[in-house]
């Protein structure tokens, strides 16, 4: 992950990588199905971040090293 805009088609990516279903990760979150499908389909546009997050740690995804904020 080089840059923030990359996250939703890297948790895509994720979710497929490791054989998950939209529905399975939909049953992991409590979610409903279509609520993982219009996720994706607007590339986690209409998510908060807190279900973001909820995402990330339902895919098992961690960050290798400490994230750094660059402005520029």
């Amino acid at each position: 992950l080089e840059a923030v805009e990359d996250l939703p088609k890297t948790l895509i990516r994720a979710r497929i990588a490791s054989g998950m279903t939209q529905e399975g990760l939909a049953h992991r979150l409590g979610f409903k199905t279509q609520q993982i499908q219009r996720y994706e389909a607007t590339e986690y546009e209409s998510a908060s971040f807190a279900r973001v997050l909820k995402v990330v740690h339902a895919l098992g995804l961690r960050m290798p090293k400490p994230a750094r904020l660059v402005l520029g």
